[in-house]
């Protein structure tokens, strides 16, 4: 029932990567240090260290945003299309956009007493989730922008240090994952249990309750609320991709050459 119940999205999956090693490509940017996609397949990314464009599932640039007085964003967040994160971690700031790249907000997390902050992603009720790696707990902060009573010490939890690369969170889910495993949490903050094996990788994406993951040695995908959900894909990512994100028929992948490529299916 679960094969019958996942099969057509991970045929889906299987013919997005088999095009991108067949199809043209259709699209490619340079100086990119980071990007992410919305749900409604609109890229973010970070140019030339600084600036922060919009480009619409065709590739082209929409909208930019030229800000300087916080040095490099680290990454971005954009799981709500209308409001957009984008973190200066070496200044411990969140600045939130709207989707035209206008800015409304900014935070300051040392004014929350969050020091070393090295991840954020926006909680499905309008907070936001923040890891600080030198109290090794994830903090969320409420929908009015003030630390909310939510805060996990993970050293505790987990009876270990961990040095989480990649958070990632949907309705039901939230993801933390390391070189080694995905540590999961459901959307209040309880733990759910350890993904062994499952490594921060180029290709980390979760879409409600399926999170997928690829890198050179190979493609699967998970269905979190259900046990022994793992299914191998065919084909791999390239080791020359960071990251790689899917959003219907596009493919967008970032080189080790900071170069931003958008892949489709041919005609």
């Amino acid at each position: 029932m679960l094969r019958n119940c996942l099969k057509p999205l991970f045929s889906l999956l299987i013919s997005l990567f088999l095009w991108t090693t067949v199809s043209a490509q259709n699209d490619s940017i340079n100086n990119i240090s980071s990007f992410t996609l919305d749900r409604l397949g609109n890229c973010y990314a970070i140019k030339n260290g600084y600036e922060i464009i919009k480009m619409g599932p065709d590739g082209k640039v929409l909208n930019s945003n030229s800000r300087r007085d916080l040095g490099t964003p680290d990454l971005i967040d954009a799981t709500d299309p209308l409001r957009i994160l984008v973190f200066y971690r070496d200044f411990a700031y969140i600045s939130i956009y709207d989707n035209r790249l206008s800015k409304q907000n900014d935070i300051n997390l040392r004014i929350m007493n969050i020091s070393s902050p090295t991840l954020i992603a926006s909680a499905n009720d309008g907070g936001i989730w923040v890891f600080d790696m030198e109290t090794m707990q994830l903090y969320k902060i409420d929908i009015n922008l003030n630390q909310s009573k939510i805060n996990i010490d993970l050293r505790q939890l987990l009876n270990k240090s961990i040095r989480p690369l990649r958070m990632e969170v949907s309705t039901n889910f939230l993801c933390l994952a390391d070189d080694h495993d995905s540590y999961i949490f459901d959307q209040y903050g309880t733990y759910s249990g350890t993904l062994r094996g499952i490594a921060a990788a180029p290709l980390y994406q979760l879409n409600d309750n399926i999170l997928t993951t690829g890198d050179s040695l190979g493609i699967s995908q998970r269905d979190l609320k259900l046990v022994m959900s793992e299914q191998k894909q065919a084909g791999n990512v390239s080791s020359d991709i960071v990251k790689m994100q899917v959003a219907g028929d596009k493919i967008w992948q970032l080189n080790k050459k900071q170069q931003l490529t958008r892949r489709e299916k041919n005609p």
